[in-house]
């Protein structure tokens, strides 16, 4: 049997956070390693010593932030809660701050555990049924320093974790922090709401506890399919399941080695829209099927993916759309069941843009099933990876007036309108010539030949590959507080927007609005009106681009720009830029700025860029 390693990977997108605690709260912490030393040491003691946790927590009080102390105060008994924090302001008053040392090199953490706490951590899964929840000493640490990083951060957060850890706490320690007089009622209190929020989550408390990792789950919709389906339709259901949870997880499972791979390139990533890249048709907005950025992302890092394990900067567009597609069926079922279990209301849903699981197509009928379900699958094929090969090959062949530039015809999909990803066609296996007196890009055989697509990331789509994701750093979870990291959220913005002119006008005139507004919410309508100028503005500057035509019908119908600020606040509101609430006496959208922002990450170094392929 090989023995775990004492080398504890901390991955980027919790450095990055854990550094930041050590920054804001320099009375207790100086750096990364006293963070995690402090969070590994006192969940030991949680599992293993009440009283001494209760030592701990007395001396780590003075040091809690007020947001902290007022979550424990609505959780606790008000009585025990004052005897608890009496004398903390003097305590308070004592202490000094420290020096606060940063990472010397941002990103993935690498922590010795010593030998004393392996072996600790070690008896403590061995006792009843840990081991059921925390199988070895690698998640019994994650565990520990993802809890304590959510106490830090966004203390309501921290519950469900503990909550969810309860049922496979030894018996002796609950019986030590029951028997306490000074947490007695807080005790039944926490034991009561523990039990609830298990009993909702499906755990089973009785007999040998079974809770909903991510193998249960997978398990589950396999059954929901197998009851729900014909037999000739079982395969079909059951193994886009399977593929796309083994997609997903295996993804998110490689990404911190493909991070390290993809950023040491032999050759540097090209520009986006350079060389015989095929071009987009330069609509000012962000196309309306593109309706979320979080399928962009997951994409993004399918592709990465794929070039490192081909060894190549491009690879084979067709196996790519399937790839892309089921590692985002993977993360879809994944939310999708978890949306409809709590009933999660339209404006906060995160499973938009993504295709239709299995689960979403149950209580259809026979036909109707399928239909639904491989209809999906073809449209975020075709809107978010990109049109099929046969489609694009038709539209080269014909050349038709508006649908080429420089030779080459238009190839729709989010990603390469959003300059993430080139796409490289060639003809026969050959690639295209500048030969006209236009200096268009030729190909020797146009109609009758044998295309090939290959794509590739940009140098901009490395760049957001290689900033941290909290859902696809943590994703074994099945739900997360944020979709994007500040820093994602800053690169949509700033680098990917601007690249659509009136969509970017849009942006910057919803944000002006909100900010200035003395009102605690605004309505669609306010804001419509606002765009409606805009527009009109763009289309008098602009009167030979493209899109005028279709631009121009804002004008005649207030409906289009309605829709287009749907579109504009959904993904703002999925950046965490903008609160968007549904008025319960109107059900009409309202929004307002959001006041919290994610934790800002860190992005990783890529490697320097080409002017062409």
């Amino acid at each position: 049997m090989i023995k775990e390693s004492n080398q504890i990977l901390v991955d980027s997108y919790r450095a990055g956070v854990i550094d930041k605690i050590a920054k804001d709260n320099t009375t207790i912490f100086t750096d990364f390693d006293d963070f995690v030393n402090e969070a590994i040491g006192t969940y030991i003691i949680f599992w293993t010593d009440p009283a001494q946790a209760q030592v701990n927590f007395n001396n780590l009080l003075p040091h809690l932030r007020p947001e902290q102390l007022e979550f424990m105060k609505e959780m606790m008994d008000r009585k025990e809660y004052e005897e608890f924090t009496k004398g903390i302001d003097a305590d308070r008053s004592k202490l000094e701050a420290l020096d606060y040392f940063p990472l010397k090199n941002p990103g993935q953490q690498r922590f010795h555990l010593d030998d004393v706490r392996f072996r600790a951590i070690e008896k403590i899964i061995e006792t009843e049924n840990v081991n059921k929840k925390l199988k070895n000493v690698k998640e019994f640490v994650d565990y520990a320093i993802t809890l304590f990083m959510t106490w830090w951060t966004e203390p309501k957060e921290a519950m469900p974790l503990q909550y969810a850890i309860w049922p496979y706490m030894p018996t002796k320690v609950k019986e030590d922090w029951k028997n306490d007089p000074k947490w007695k009622n807080t005790f039944v209190k926490f034991d009561k709401d523990a039990k609830e929020w298990n009993e909702k989550q499906g755990t089973d408390l009785v007999d040998v506890i079974k809770t909903k990792t991510v193998d249960y789950q997978i398990d589950e919709t396999i059954k929901q399919h197998e009851e729900f389906s014909t037999v000739d339709e079982k395969p079909t259901m059951q193994s886009a399941s399977s593929e796309g949870y083994r997609s997903f997880i295996g993804l998110c499972k490689r990404m911190p080695e493909v991070q390290e791979q993809i950023a040491m390139p032999e050759e540097p990533y090209p520009e986006h829209r350079s060389g015989f890249s095929l071009p987009y048709d330069h609509y000012p907005l962000i196309w309306e099927f593109y309706t979320r950025m979080l399928p962009v992302k997951l994409l993004v890092a399918v592709l990465a993916d794929m070039m490192i394990e081909k060894g190549a900067n491009t690879v084979n567009y067709k196996e790519f759309r399937e790839r892309g597609y089921y590692a985002a069926l993977g993360l879809a079922e994944r939310l999708s069941d978890y949306e409809k279990k709590w009933k999660i209301k339209r404006n906060e849903k995160r499973s938009t843009g993504f295709p239709a699981s299995p689960i979403d197509t149950m209580g259809k009928i026979d036909i109707e099933k399928m239909k639904k379900f491989e209809t999906s699958k073809q449209r975020f094929q075709e809107y978010f990876i990109g049109m099929k090969m046969e489609s694009w090959a038709k539209r080269q062949a014909a050349s038709e007036d508006g649908k080429v530039d420089q030779g080459l015809a238009f190839f729709d999909g989010a990603l390469n309108a959003m300059g993430l990803v080139n796409v490289y066609a060639k003809n026969n296996g050959e690639e295209p010539k500048r030969k006209n007196e236009k200096n268009e890009w030729i190909y020797s055989s146009n109609e009758k030949g044998d295309w090939l697509l290959e794509i590739g990331l940009t140098k901009r789509g490395v760049e957001f590959y290689q900033i941290a994701n909290p859902i696809l750093i943590d994703y074994e979870q099945m739900w997360w507080p944020k979709v994007f990291s500040k820093e994602e959220s800053e690169f949509i913005l700033n680098e990917i927007i601007p690249d659509f002119p009136l969509e970017h006008e849009f942006v910057k005139k919803i944000m002006e609005t909100l900010s200035e507004s003395k009102k605690d919410y605004v309505s669609g309508n306010e804001i419509d009106e606002k765009l409606q100028i805009v527009s009109i503005g763009w289309l008098q500057k602009n009167k030979k681009h493209s899109s005028f035509k279709d631009i121009t019908k804002c004008r005649d119908d207030d409906k289009i720009v309605g829709t287009w600020r749907a579109r504009t606040m959904a993904k703002l509101s999925e950046m965490d830029k903008i609160e968007w609430a549904i008025e319960k006496k109107t059900s009409k959208p309202q929004y307002k700025i959001k006041k919290e922002s994610a934790l800002k990450l860190g992005k990783k170094k890529v490697a320097p860029t080409s002017k062409s392929k």
